[in-house]
This record gives structure tokens, sequence and C-alpha cells, in this order.
């Protein structure tokens, strides 16, 4: 599960992403404005539910507080609501015909905390209108589109799932880690 809330009154470093990582979940935070951070924490769905992180704003911040610097979070206070979801790959078997092309994540998404979202939208649109400009064959355009997009998004599915290793909660991935 991936999830958090957005904050105001927390002391950070405004020019850094933050990250702490334990095995099976991770914290992360960062400035999002001059007042106001994102705090996000990945965890399998039992421990998110058994810390109580996805129903109270307190037990997410206590829970945050561990793995932050000292201090960190002594007057953070809720601005945004707390939003907990799957952080599961997606992905669409066929990303064009009929007459529609999918992009971005309604073709395909992988875990959020890779952030390969908003980058992939892009490339996607971009790639996209290259190939319009370059031909008024629709049917070549679509084609060319869905076998271009499913390259680049298998290079990002291979590198969650890689990145995916380092959340398992196993002696054998200890074992991978070590």
């Amino acid at each position: 599960r991936l999830g958090g809330v957005l904050l105001g009154g927390a002391a950070i470093d405004r020019a850094a992403v933050n990250v702490a990582l334990s095995a099976g979940e991770g914290v992360v935070w960062f400035a999002v404005g001059p007042e106001m951070t994102r705090l996000y924490l990945a965890a399998n769905q039992a421990r998110v539910r058994k810390i109580g992180a996805d129903r109270s704003f307190e037990a997410l911040i206590a829970y945050a507080a561990e793995r932050m610097p000292p201090g960190a979070l002594a007057h953070a206070r809720q601005v945004g609501p707390i939003g907990f979801f799957s952080n599961r790959d997606t992905w669409a078997t066929q990303v064009a015909g009929n007459g529609v092309v999918l992009i971005g994540d309604a073709a395909g998404a992988v875990d959020p905390l890779g952030a390969h979202g908003t980058s992939m939208l892009f490339h996607n649109a971009h790639m996209l209108s290259e190939l319009l400009l370059a031909s008024s064959d629709w049917d070549t355009v679509v084609a060319e589109y869905a076998d271009r997009r499913t390259r680049a998004y298998d290079v990002i599915r291979a590198d969650d799932r890689w990145t995916s290793l380092l959340f398992e909660d196993t002696d054998a991935a200890a074992e991978r880690r070590a």
C-alpha cells in the first residue's frame, strides 16, 4: 500500500526528497512549497492496518516520526486528507485499437514510489504526436505507438521488479540485500 497526507508545519530539509527504508516498509517526505510537505508511507496492507496509518493522522505521524529526524514532525498539522491505495503494477495488454490510444497510467502504471507516472504520460504524448505528424496512416501510427510504448514500459516494469526486492520482508530478501 502507498499512502500519505499533506502536512503543514513540518521541519524538514526543503531542498531534498527524503527517504527512510527498512525491510518491507518506507517513509518518504518532501517539500511541495515553502510551507507544505508531502509525507508518504509504503508498507503491506496488514502492516498499514496494524499501525492504523490509514485511519489516524496521529498514528501516521507517530510511525513516520520514528523514521525521520528528531522533531521533524513536532509541529506538523494535517492539511489534506489521508489516502492509501494499492501500489501494484497495472498494465493494459493492448494499448491501442478500435480508434483509441491509451497514454499514461491508462495504458499501465507501476508502483508510484518509482515516480514514473508523469514522465511516462509526457513521453507517451510526445511519442504519439511525433508519429501523428510523420504519417497520416492512423493504423500505422497506432501500431508503431503500441510497439514503442510497450518497449518503454517493459524497461520501467523491469526496474520496478528489481526495486521491489528492497521492500520484501523475508529472510531470502534480506540475504539478497546483504
